[in-house]
């Protein structure tokens, strides 16, 4: 899970209206680059800006720690490789094709944009336990970026923290 950068796309329409409403001038945007399990659940959040690339093989793909936890690590890195090798493949034969073979772990990368108050409404829902992990970690980044610049905004936005959660308990 990666965000790669946190911007700011301002629309000055004059002195104005900036005085007037600073806050809704500016439209805060991620750089992202996370797992396609996680992105479905995420991109589901239609009053965002959605900028996809392509799903490839070149973002690498994702290895939850419970791989590790339960003693699948080899075997996990080794299915990988055989998925990547038959991508690689069919993608020189016909191009574009290989994505089919691609799974859920896969990183992607896109841009999304939202206005604050739906990023408040993203960071408090999509971090909460009982979600997906990679998206809750999205979630809270994007807070923690926001909260940055801006604190007085940002302490009101109810984030869950991101400490160990039992499955069970969730």
């Amino acid at each position: 899970m990666r965000i790669f950068k946190f911007s700011y796309l301002v629309n000055i329409r004059g002195k104005i209206a900036v005085r007037k409403n600073k806050i809704s001038l500016f439209i805060p945007t991620f750089d992202i680059c996370m797992d396609v399990g996680g992105f479905r659940d995420l991109h589901r959040h239609r009053n965002c800006i959605q900028i996809l690339k392509p799903v490839t093989g070149d973002y690498g793909y994702d290895i939850p720690k419970e791989i590790g936890e339960v003693g699948v690590l080899k075997e996990y890195k080794d299915l990988m490789a055989k998925v990547w090798s038959a991508y690689e493949n069919i993608e020189k034969k016909y191009p574009g094709v290989g994505e089919y073979l691609l799974p859920q772990a896969t990183r992607r990368r896109f841009l999304m944009k939202m206005s604050p108050w739906e990023l408040q409404y993203v960071s408090e829902l999509r971090s909460k336990p009982q979600g997906h992990f990679s998206y809750r970690e999205i979630a809270f980044k994007m807070w923690e970026l926001f909260n940055k610049k801006h604190p007085d905004w940002g302490k009101h936005i109810k984030v869950t923290s991101l400490e160990k959660v039992d499955f069970f308990k969730r």
